[in-house]
């Protein structure tokens, strides 16, 4: 058994929301087969290009790589990084932390709050990026100047944000009206070449979301479910290598140089699926809601058909589902408040919306929630 997330009205989930991405531009699969072909060496990108041209998605389809078919079953397309696989991640010049900051920063502004107000703050993650003695959330509320705020880190992985809004919402009160909650990843510093599987699918960025008590009972949460499978904790791992040598101190300390980060995408897909489908279920059975009662569905951004198999098995059609990963891929805990932004800012979400949180991440965990907006 998993953890019910009981009703809770008089919250209002999105009070501000801010999103953070690397300021380059998109990576694309096109630049990602590119840089692929000529890490493998051998003559083989020069080979292909006197025979191909320019044509990369040719390149890749000779080499067994079909762009088209990738795209039309995964929906990656674009994504952002902040550091180049390959190269030593001490020298990027935007990290983890500041993405981090810049969401909480444009949230806070965006919910025209007074900094001083903001009783907690909680940050979720699927790894550290760097080793520090002490909460990273500490850290960023530090650098926000969070002078009081209590604190707490949150390491479900890509199902972090609906973690964190169900924590947060046992502690909001009129006595603790506010709390920030930021999800952010740079999984790019974890990459290899070595690896290719993992390349497309992972991406960096970072959302922040104010939630705040409104005594309003006709917003709130409906309901939700947390639960995990740790049988298939094997799936998706990072290792960060302790203790500290020069050398890993030199390339920033996490080891991503594992099997199991070729795992056959199809046990993972279907394992994926099975997840995030058990944890929607259960959540529409604690709220006594079905599909049809749903008026939008902000998934996890893990694979496009894991997506649209998960709504279809609810009866949830592809028009009420909020889809960012052919902009943004997978980015992690942010993947579902990234969502959000963007279906506040498209208008998607009006008064009174019941909206379907469902995620699933690495572990393996996977919750649901639904917000009355």
């Amino acid at each position: 058994m998993g953890i019910v997330v009981p009703k809770r009205m008089g919250i209002r989930i999105s009070d501000g929301v801010g999103v953070a991405f690397p300021p380059y531009a998109p990576v694309t699969n096109e630049k990602i087969i590119e840089s692929y072909l000529k890490y493998k060496g051998n003559g083989l990108y020069d080979g292909l290009k006197a025979e191909f041209g320019d044509d990369i998605r040719a390149m890749a389809k000779a080499v067994g790589m079909d762009l088209d078919r990738i795209e039309e079953v995964t929906g990656f397309k674009n994504r952002y990084w902040t550091h180049w696989p390959g190269t030593c991640t001490t020298e990027d010049n935007v990290k983890y932390d500041d993405l981090i900051i810049k969401s909480c920063e444009d949230a806070i502004a965006d919910a025209g709050l007074e900094r001083s107000l903001i009783n907690a703050f909680f940050l979720s993650f699927s790894f550290y990026y760097t080793i520090r003695g002490g909460a990273t959330a500490s850290f960023i509320a530090n650098e926000l100047g969070l002078e009081t705020a209590a604190v707490s880190d949150i390491n479900a992985t890509c199902s972090g944000a609906v973690y964190g809004m169900a924590m947060a919402s046992g502690f909001l009160s009129e006595h603790a009206p506010y709390i920030l909650l930021a999800g952010g990843e740079t999984y790019s510093r974890g990459l290899d070449w070595e690896y290719p599987t993992s390349l497309p699918a992972v991406a960096d960025g970072a959302a922040a979301i104010v939630m705040r008590w409104t005594g309003n009972e006709k917003e709130g949460i409906l309901g939700g479910y947390l639960q995990a499978n740790p049988q298939h904790h094997w799936m998706l791992n990072t290792y960060q290598e302790l203790p500290i040598t020069e050398k890993n101190l030199k390339e920033g300390y996490i080891i991503m140089g594992n099997s199991n980060n070729n795992i056959n995408r199809k046990i993972f897909e279907k394992c994926a699926t099975e997840e995030l489908t058990k944890a929607i279920g259960q959540t529409l059975k604690v709220t006594g809601l079905t599909g049809k009662d749903i008026d939008l569905f902000l998934p996890h951004q893990v694979n496009l058909q894991t997506i649209l198999t998960a709504a279809e098995t609810f009866g949830i059609t592809e028009d009420r589902v909020v889809l960012t990963i052919d902009k943004y891929a997978n980015t992690g805990s942010s993947c579902t408040l990234i969502a959000l932004k963007e279906a506040l800012d498209q208008g998607r979400i009006g008064k009174g919306a019941r909206v379907l949180f469902g995620v699933m991440g690495a572990g393996i965990t996977s919750a649901g929630m639904v917000v009355q907006f």
